[in-house]
């Protein structure tokens, strides 16, 4: 089993005494002196070899005569370019070794350099230097400092049974402000006990022993006394038995701190012995004692057999902190555990008794904790578990099974008087609002890792959300009884609202979506809505940010059916999960069901003054009445008011049994206003290098008609807009043309609308015999189409216009300025050509390519010069 060893050497010098030869072996000494230079020595040993023990009966190992033992030479002497020692473990490589050893005279070790490796450990010593002793065959090496704090006193080993495979070693070092000693036998004839080792060590400071372990993390304190022993063969320790004892003050690591701690523990026929754990920590007492078998190939701890005995004293939590977790310096109170743990032979005994008083957690109180735990077969029992205060208190008990199939069951009820005692629990950060309220809870359910059922119950009052947020404004009350299984959830009953709105209903959850069930909304003691519906996954799994673009491609079922006098959406918004910043109402009746291929349904409703409000203004406002007739949707009446003016049309959702649903409305406005379809802002004042450039989008006025047409999700999209008026907010700063820019900033952008960003686009936008430019005698003559999709718009087509700018405060007269736009190039074409004068003189510039990047041109009378004017409209020079 020794592995390969080679050894080279370029001279090796020996004396001898012939003598020795003729005398009897071991009684006179045949090397007088040995000298190696310039050696190299490997060993190797190889791969492990996974050794069988014999029995007592099979005898001994054949084998062929006895060792040959000779004396160690009287004189040793070798300089060694290189050692080394490798094994699949650990490994050892030294360069410049040079060691005299002699019994005549003191001699001495020294080794340029070190490297030690044990599995990730890796650990280089340099300049290392010792003296070395020779008497009755024992060899002794010592007084050499190998790192700061590390000091070998003495290492010695009896070398005259090494051929036979036994040796000795004693090692006594200074270590780390400590004392460290260990005696060590090795007999590699032995196949039951080739290793032995024991030692003691006292005071190792343990900051410059967790450096010398390369062990970043910061460590405090000292082990102020301890030992070990061990029999066995190292490379199979479980097979083996040892003893560690140690005790250790002001201990620290990392976060983690305790005043003392004292550890024994023992292994014995492949299991882990812990006979003494004490832990103190401020006011706190732990004690553990157990064992548990050796851990072994995949089996985790828990599933081996183990037993524990547990009597822990908390009498402040906070200072568990610096012990267990940080997020204990929230904690305070006081704690006590008791009871033992045992898992023999796959089968659980034992149990825990929990016991807490005047608690709280993030602020939140709890006067008196219970809890019992009991341990029996496969399964953890909690007998109960009780947190009280006041009037306040959660009660449950349960129970889980442990083994290859977990499952559970238990139930848990509560009352909480006051929800904002406990809302540090709830959530993190500053509130926007305080929590209030009060919860009643009834919860009882069992399940497996296939299949959960259960019966849920609460009523509340008052209750502000979990986290103040948009969708949940205002404190709700209400109460509702829900059961669930593999198969879904089921709510028998369900009321939710505040003095003014409430919402009624019943529901389940399940494959084909959410059903609701008897719904109404009531303003105040009038019902004002009552209704059912199935909605599909796409809408509930997502509710209130619904992808309506993946709803449009749905074949799930749906329906919908309500009857509504007056509802206030105003109202409805504040419920929780609705969507806010509405106004208007909503009267009617209707009712549709099936999917969107073969939809049907009849009623009618009416939508008045509807508004979506952003920032305390209305965004926009929308007036439409909607009826069935036959298959299909009318929209009639449609009013929609915004910020670009007041669109007025109507159209319909036909459905054909083959065909997708197809869709058809056009609206008119007469007088619209909106951006320019280019990526075009100009600044309306001059540049300064001190001063943030306001910059205003071209707006254009008009009259503007679009009509949709097509498959539903994916129409076309088709309009006439007749441009009457282009507007620059101001004179223009023109400049920006002739600077070198990014083309990004150019670029054309669609619309980020999931429902129409995959309309088709058909749009044309003209100025019929021209268009007037505000602020400016100029006109504006534009010949524009859109197509591609509303999502990624493609733009061909021209736009030429007269008009009056600046550059740096210079009025400048622009005849003509054109912008040309073609399919697959966003960044438009751009030709300007303008004149100007200043009091130094007249100036002509022109601009011809693509927009951000043009070729431009630079002329000027004296005493102005063309570098002049360049630097004006290159650099944004003041003139």
């Amino acid at each position: 089993d020794g592995g390969r060893i080679e050894f080279a050497a370029d001279r090796i010098e020996v004396e001898w005494q012939w003598k020795a030869l003729v005398e009897r072996v071991g009684n006179r000494r045949f090397f007088e002196r040995l000298r190696v230079r310039g050696g190299r020595l490997e060993w190797s040993t190889g791969q492990e070899v996974q050794r069988s023990y014999p029995s007592p009966q099979s005898g001994r190992s054949f084998s062929l005569g006895e060792p040959l033992q000779l004396p160690v030479p009287s004189w040793l002497e070798l300089e060694l370019d290189l050692v080394a020692m490798r094994s699949p473990k650990m490994g050892m490589r030294a360069e410049g070794v040079n060691l005299s050893l002699s019994e005549l005279a003191p001699g001495e070790l020294k080794v340029g350099k070190v490297e030690l490796q044990l599995k990730s450990w890796q650990k280089t010593f340099r300049d290392v230097h010792g003296k070395t002793s020779l008497q009755a065959g024992r060899v002794q090496w010592g007084d050499a400092v190998l790192a700061d704090g590390l000091r070998i006193a003495s290492l010695s080993a009896a070398l005259s049974q090494l051929a036979a495979g036994r040796a000795e070693f004693e090692l006594q070092a200074d270590a780390f402000g400590g004392e460290l000693r260990v005696s060590a036998q090795s007999n590699l004839a032995s196949r039951e006990t080739p290793f032995e080792a024991s030692g003691t060590f006292s005071n190792l400071a343990l900051a410059p022993l967790a450096a010398f372990l390369n062990v970043t993390e910061a460590a405090g304190g000292s082990l102020e006394a301890g030992k070990f022993s061990f029999r066995g063969q190292p490379a199979y320790p479980d097979r083996g038995t040892a003893s560690l004892r140690l005790e250790a003050k002001n201990f620290q690591w990392e976060s983690r701190q305790w005043d003392s701690m004292v550890l024994g523990a023992t292994l014995l026929d492949r299991r882990i012995q812990v006979p003494e754990f004490s832990l103190r920590q401020g006011h706190n007492h732990l004690v553990l004692n157990g064992d548990v078998q050796w851990p072994g190939g995949d089996v985790p701890w828990w599933k081996a057999d183990f037993g524990v005995n547990v009597n822990a004293r908390i009498d402040n939590l906070t200072e568990l902190s610096a012990l267990v977790l940080p997020d204990f310096k929230y904690a305070a109170g006081a704690l006590t555990v008791d009871g033992a743990v045992r898992r023999q032979a796959g089968v659980f005994g034992g149990a825990l008794i929990v016991s807490g008083s005047h608690l709280t957690w993030r602020s939140a109180p709890v006067e008196e904790l219970h809890c019992a735990i009991k341990l029996q077969g496969s399964e953890i029992q909690l007998l109960n578990i009780e947190l009280t205060r006041g009037e306040t208190f959660l009660r449950g008990k349960g129970a889980l099974h442990v083994g290859e199939e977990w499952s559970y069951r238990g139930d848990l009820h509560g009352h909480l008087r006051d929800v904002s005692q406990y809302a540090s629990l709830l959530q993190s950060g500053p509130a926007a609002q305080p929590y209030g309220g009060g919860v009643d809870l009834d919860w009882s359910g069992n399940g497996a890792s296939a299949a959960h059922s259960g019966t849920l119950r609460a009523q509340f009052k008052g209750v502000s959300p979990v986290r103040p947020q948009e969708n949940w404004p205002y404190p709700m009350s209400g109460a509702f009884s829900a059961t669930y299984s593999k198969d879904g959830v089921e709510v028998e009953d369900a009321s939710l609202g505040d003095a003014r709105v409430q919402l009624r209903t019943g529901a389940s959850f399940g494959i084909l979506g959410a059903r609701l069930t008897k719904l109404s909304v009531l303003h105040g003691k009038e019902t004002v809505l009552e209704g059912e519906a199935l909605l599909p996954p796409e809408i509930w799994k997502t509710w209130p940010q619904v992808d309506w673009a993946a709803v449009l491609k749905s074949v799930a079922p749906m329906q919908l059916r309500f009857s509504s006098k007056g509802l206030d959406l105003a109202l409805v918004g504040r419920l929780p999960g609705m969507p806010k910043g509405l106004e208007g109402s909503l009267e009617g009746n209707w009712e549709m069901n099936g999917g969107l291929k073969d939809l049907e349904g009849k009623g009618a409703f009416r939508v008045r003054s509807a508004a979506w409000l952003a920032g305390g203004r209305r965004v926009s406002e929308v007036g439409v009445d909607v009826s069935w007739e036959e298959r299909a949707i009318r929209v009639k009446n449609l009013g929609w008011s915004s910020e670009t003016g007041r669109f007025e049309g109507g159209g319909a959702l036909l459905w054909n049994v083959e065909d997708a649903p197809q869709l058809r409305l056009s609206v008119i406005c007469e007088k619209a206003r909106w951006s320019a379809p280019f990526g075009l802002q100009f600044p309306v004042v001059s540049e300064s290098e001190n001063v943030a450039t306001p910059w205003t989008p071209v707006v254009l006025s008009g009259r503007a008609a679009w009509k949709v047409t097509g498959a539903l999700g994916a129409p076309t999209l088709a309009g006439e807009v007749l441009v009457k008026d282009v507007d620059f907010g101001g004179v223009p700063d023109l400049r920006l043309l002739w600077r070198t820019r990014d083309p990004k900033l150019f670029l054309v952008r669609g619309t980020p609308n999931r429902v129409t960003r995959d309309w088709k686009l058909q749009l044309e936008l003209t100025s019929g015999e021209g268009a007037s430019v505000s602020g400016t005698t100029g006109a504006a003559r534009l010949d524009l189409k859109a197509l591609g999709t509303a999502g990624a718009p493609e733009w061909l087509g021209e736009a030429r216009i007269a008009l009056r700018g600046s550059a740096a405060g210079v009025a400048l007269e622009v005849e003509p300025l054109v912008l040309k736009l073609s399919p697959g190039n966003p960044v438009p074409e751009l030709e300007v050509r303008a004149h100007g004068v200043t009091p130094q003189g007249a100036f002509r510039v022109n601009a011809l390519g693509p927009l951000g990047h043009p070729v431009r041109e630079y002329d000027a009378d004296p005493p102005l010069t063309s570098e002049t004017v360049r630097g004006v409209f290159e650099e944004g020079k003041s003139w």
